[in-house]
């Protein structure tokens, strides 16, 4: 239910079900969504609220009324046991599996005649399916659709804090399959810390500036769920016996969050205003209303699948719910892209066959590596005579990479195959080269407890000390190599020193290299090392040692001083260390925790050793690397020479470029002004010449505008600011701010309030010397009206305490809450003495409101008599409404009669003012009179006006 924005992170409450002596609890999503928030793999509460809230708003208004064809969302389920055989055990049947896909497409359609039917007046059909994947991320069909099953060799698994969660750090980036084409789901037996949860999901992330991969990350990415509490037949327990665990943990991965809002009293939210507010989660299936709500306050939604409640209690998905389901769907990252996956239809598919050969011999190269990326994913191996098929190719565009030991790794640029055709060749030339693209089986040893070497696309993690955030373990590879991966240590991501080396030396070891026939063998490598934080002088180490099978010699050694949080690449000339380098030469990169206390990350790419002379007649392989592709004007770029064949002098041509040619091997060019450049490099030897040109031009920026605001949705009157981000030292600023006041500013913060409630854009303007760039956010900010409010009071009465003050706010976004300034929060209140009373009104928004409301006094006639020590007061007399008997004794009866002695009404003197109410009597005389146990105490007579 929409509440006021509740800002600061709540814990989720574990409630729990206590079932055949197994205590379950039911979902650990906002655990995990706390501690990834943590490690930097999650982005703020806040944040993603705020940017969902218009996003919604604005859908809302956009497609009022339109018609909506179904998202259908391809899912695979990771069946993970431990050698158990299909159908027993954890190897759920495929059966089992199917029962739960049913249950999904039920509970989101609201489909009639099934238990995911509800007749409630705001139950949705959330235009949402789930269909089996039938071809895996290699392009091959699914025996089983849908279904991926994995023997991990492990019994148990858990979801904990730090090294002990192991489906974070290891089940998960080892099975996941590409989360932009397949929701993920997991299921296994949880154990240790984990063994009585039955599932979590991870919740979607936004496009907001700024967040990146990190706002959730990809290979952890989707649900896990336990595997007995999985469909509604087969190897399930009561009560979670019906696959609304499923459903509830893939309605957190598309954004829902828990009825009562993670919080511990009626304030907190889930940010839908039709589910009635509740003060925790339920359990079980009972009939409880914890909150009071507008009129006609219903009761908690425990059949709403967000609850804790049982399987068989649920049943409803309301239309709040589905619009910020669809909203996610919409513009999610990765979200987005599930619901145009093609994965759950077989496509068209091609004989393709191709060879790689030696680039000098035209030889087939045998036990090639080939890797074909594109409509689908290929790993393959040639065969004897070089060559490669796939029998059934889905038809596409695909990038084409083929290496070995031995030879430099090469490509195919993209094209499209979509009939079978030629025999696609890929020439290979001779020397040692790894991007680590493929796995050529180096060596991996280490005696530390964490942190090992890893082969892997780069997760990263940040260390952050006296307000200053550095990378300490990259999140990207080196840029002008192949594919996206290297050696790093660790690849966990998660908190700075969770999986850095910890407690030892890791060491990694390149298969062995024959350089007898090189004439001068140069080693080149990227390399990233960082070593700091803790206590103390950080005092680890990383070294590079260059083996020949019987001497090892330190290449190249870094201290804490040297380290850094960047990419470095280094070159030696192999002969400075063996003089004559045989057939058995390693290389190793060894990185070491020499005490406690200090990070310790490392990393490899780009390997490569190569001859400075060629070993046979041959021209150079003109190549070359940048140490950027993206500068501002007036900066400057690094150009490395990358060719091989040994070339003897080099032309560099750089148009655009200071200097705009250059015969140095690693040039340094200045760019001047903006515009998007070549570079083109010719290699000379005696043997001829070779020209290579840049694939990605160099982009020069002269400014670019960008900039961060500091809420995405607020309250009118509320100060809301945008901070320039804009590079390129803009000199100057403009801010076109429609609706806002100020309109405009120059400033590079400008802090705005807007008075009237919409949907803003935002303009930015940055200017410097080389031009201007403008950057407009449409409906960036959304502004909600503050409450709407009507008043009204009823006067007291001869200062008796009978007044009442009334506030009107069901013209607002609910739910409402009141504070008056008496303390009381309801939207009435009574027993006023005349005076003014303050009410502050929050709407469902978060946006507030006040008014004063006077409560009068209104003095009436009175008789007042006194009877044998009793005093009595009678008023108002004459009276237009009621009459009142004020007296401190208790226990008499008080008749009024009518003037033919009829009793009108009977009543008990027990508080101390009484009142018989005439409003519907008509106007005449009337007989108070009051008795002592059946005495006469007086009679008093009273006219109605």
């Amino acid at each position: 239910m929409t509440r006021c924005l509740t800002l600061l992170f709540s814990a989720a409450f574990l409630i729990q079900s206590t079932v055949a002596q197994q205590t379950y609890i039911r979902c650990e999503t906002v655990e995990d969504e706390a501690e990834r928030l943590l490690y930097g793999q999650a982005e703020p509460k806040v944040d993603f609220e705020n940017w969902i809230a218009a996003q919604i708003t604005h859908r809302k208004t956009k497609s009022m009324g339109a018609s909506r064809a179904i998202l259908t969302i391809p899912v695979i389920f990771h069946i993970i046991h431990n050698g158990d055989n299909v159908g027993s055990g954890e190897n759920l049947s495929q059966a089992q599996i199917n029962s739960q896909l049913d249950v999904l497409n039920e509970d989101f359609r609201r489909t009639p005649g099934t238990p995911g039917f509800n007749s409630n007046a705001v139950g949705a059909d959330c235009e949402i399916e789930f269909c089996m994947a039938v071809i895996d991320p290699n392009g091959n069909i699914l025996s089983e659709p849908g279904i991926d099953r994995r023997d991990m060799g492990q019994s148990t698994w858990q979801r904990s804090t730090g090294a002990t969660n192991d489906i974070q750090a290891v089940l998960k980036p080892q099975t996941s399959w590409d989360p932009t084409k397949y929701l993920n789901i997991w299921t296994v037996n949880f154990g240790g810390a984990s063994s009585n949860l039955l599932g979590y999901a991870q919740f979607p992330s936004s496009t907001l500036p700024g967040m990146g991969t990190n706002a959730g990350a990809a290979n952890t990415d989707g649900v896990v769920v336990r595997a007995t509490a999985t469909g509604r037949v087969g190897n399930v327990v009561s009560p979670y016996n019906k696959g609304r665990t499923l459903t509830h943990e893939v309605g957190h991965c598309l954004g829902l969050r828990h009825i009562w809002g993670d919080g511990s009293d009626c304030t907190a939210t889930d940010y839908c205003g039709d589910t009635p507010a509740s003060d925790a989660s339920n359990s079980g299936c009972p009939n409880t209303n914890s909150c009071t709500d507008p009129a006609p306050d219903p009761r908690d939604m425990v059949e709403n699948y967000m609850d804790y409640t049982n399987d068989a209690c649920m049943n409803i998905f309301t239309q709040d719910q589905k619009a910020r389901m669809l909203t996610v769907l919409g513009v999610s990252p990765r979200r987005l892209s599930l619901t145009t996956s093609n994965v759950c239809f077989i496509p068209a598919t091609i004989s393709f066959t191709g060879k790689v050969i030696d680039a000098a011999t035209n030889a087939g190269i045998a036990n090639a590596n080939v890797l074909m990326t594109g409509a689908g994913t290929y790993n393959l191996t040639t065969d004897a005579n070089g060559n490669f098929t796939v029998a059934s190719l889905i038809a596409g565009n695909y990038t084409i990479y083929a290496g070995k030991w031995g030879y430099r790794t090469n490509t195919k640029a993209a094209a499209n195959y979509t009939t079978t055709g030629p025999t696609v060749n890929i020439a290979l030339t001779k020397g040692y080269y790894d991007d680590f693209s493929f796995d050529f089986n180096w060596a991996n040893t280490s005696n530390a407890s964490t942190g090992n070497w890893t082969r892997a696309v780069p997760i990263g993690t940040i260390y952050t000390a006296n307000n200053t955030s550095l990378t300490c373990a990259t999140d990207a590879d080196v840029s002008t190599d192949f594919t996206n991966q290297a050696y790093v240590t660790g690849n966990g991501g998660g908190q700075a020193g969770t999986d850095d080396v910890d407690g030892g030396t890791i060491i990694l070891t390149s298969p062995t290299m024959d350089l007898t026939t090189y004439t001068d063998p140069i080693l080149k490598y990227y390399r990233w090392f960082f070593n700091d934080g803790g206590t103390g002088t950080p005092d680890d180490s990383f070294e590079v040692v260059l083996s020949s099978g019987n001497q090892s010699l330190v290449v190249e050694k870094i201290g804490f001083a040297s380290s850094s949080s960047q990419w470095n690449l280094k070159s030696y000339r192999i002969k400075n260390f063996f003089p004559n380098p045989g057939n058995n030469i390693k290389v190793s990169f060894r990185t070491f925790d020499t005490s406690t206390g200090h990070l310790v990350e490392g990393g490899v790419d780009l390997f490569q050793v190569s001859d400075s002379i060629p070993p046979q007649a041959a021209p150079p392989v003109a190549n070359m690397g940048v140490s950027t592709n993206v500068i501002c004007a007036g900066n400057t770029i690094n150009y490395n020479d990358l060719s091989t064949n040994a070339p003897t002098s080099w032309k560099w041509i750089f148009p655009g470029g200071s200097p705009s040619a250059s015969t140095n091997q690693n040039p340094v060019v200045t760019y001047n002004s903006p515009g998007s450049y070549n570079a083109i490099l010719i290699a000379v030897n005696s043997f001829g010449a070779d020209t290579f040109t840049i694939s990605t031009p160099v982009d020069v920026i002269g400014v670019e505008a960008s900039f961060t605001q500091s809420v995405f949705a607020t309250c009118i009157g509320d100060t809301v600011s945008f901070q320039s981000q804009s590079s390129c030292n803009p000199s100057t600023i403009k801010w076109i701010l429609n609706g806002a006041n100020p309109s405009t500013s120059t400033a590079s913060t400008a802090a705005v309030v807007y008075n009237q409630a919409g949907l803003y854009d935002v303009t930015l303007i940055a200017t410097n010397s080389f031009g201007s760039d403008t950057l407009t956010q449409s409906l960036t900010i959304q502004i909600f009206d503050a409450p709407g409010l009507i008043f009204g009071a009823s006067p007291d009465t001869n200062n008796t305490g009978v007044g009442t003050a009334t506030i009107d706010a069901s013209s607002s976004v609910g739910p409402i809450s009141y504070v008056w300034s008496n303390g009381q929060t309801t939207p009435s209140i009574q027993g006023l003495t005349a005076g003014t009373y303050i009410v502050t009104v929050t709407d469902g928004n978060g946006c507030t409101a006040s008014e004063t409301v006077a409560v009068g006094n209104v003095l009436f006639n009175s008789i007042k008599d006194e009877i044998d020590g009793k005093v009595f007061e009678i008023f108002p007399n004459p009276t237009h409404h009621f009459v009142a008997i004020k007296t401190s004794e208790k226990g008499l009866h008080a008749t009024l009669t009518n003037s033919l002695g009829q009793k009108m009404m009977t009543q008990t003197l027990e508080n101390p003012t009484t009142y018989f109410d005439l409003h519907d009597q008509p106007n005449g005389i009337y007989v108070l009179t009051v008795m002592d146990k059946d005495k006469m105490v007086k009679n008093w007579r009273i006219v109605k006006q």
